[in-house]
This record gives C-alpha cells, sequence and structure tokens, in this order.
C-alpha cells in the first residue's frame, strides 16, 4: 500500500473541504433522526480533524459541549471547529 503524504498547505486545504462537507451536512438537518446522523459523522470526523491539527502542529478544538441534544453538540463543535481552522489559515497566510 502507497503512503501518501501531504505538505502543510494540503493538509489545511484537506481539513477546510472535511469540515464544508460537515457544514452542509449540518445545515441540511431538520429532523430528531437526521441531527442524531450529522452527530455520528461530526463526532466520527472529529478524530481524523484532530488528527490534521495534531500533525499541523497546532493546539487542539477546545469547545463548551452543551450536552443537551445532538443539534446543540453538532453546533458547539462545528463554530468552535470553524473558528479554529480559520485562525489556522490565517497563521498560515492562506485566508483569502
Amino acid at each position: 500500500m502507497e503512503v501518501i503524504t501531504l505538505n502543510r498547505t494540503q493538509q489545511i486545504t484537506r481539513l477546510s473541504e472535511l469540515l464544508a462537507d460537515l457544514n452542509k451536512i449540518a445545515d441540511n438537518a431538520q429532523t430528531y433522526d437526521q441531527w442524531e446522523l450529522v452527530y455520528d459523522r461530526v463526532f466520527g470526523e472529529s478524530r481524523t480533524i484532530s488528527k490534521i491539527i495534531d500533525d499541523l502542529g497546532y493546539r487542539r478544538i477546545e469547545y463548551y459541549e452543551p450536552d443537551s441534544s445532538y443539534e446543540e453538540d453538532v453546533k458547539a463543535y462545528l463554530s468552535a471547529a470553524n473558528d479554529h481552522v480559520d485562525n489556522i489559515k490565517r497563521v498560515e497566510g492562506l485566508m483569502s
């Protein structure tokens, strides 16, 4: 199996694309069952997001988890993740 190594810009691009996909999924959720699926997807992918951030040498995403509903937990995480990735992009000079 071939291992592909991404440079910093590629890692940040992958991170941004992953978050954009998760944001789209969350934007379309309306019912409890849909939010449960979004929750599973977001927190399943959060390990990938954390791994990329760790590989880049940045601190982990910190956020307040309300533990009230799938919807609130997803919104809290994505809000913090979006802000965190925007800050990484700003530091790396990749903000447009």
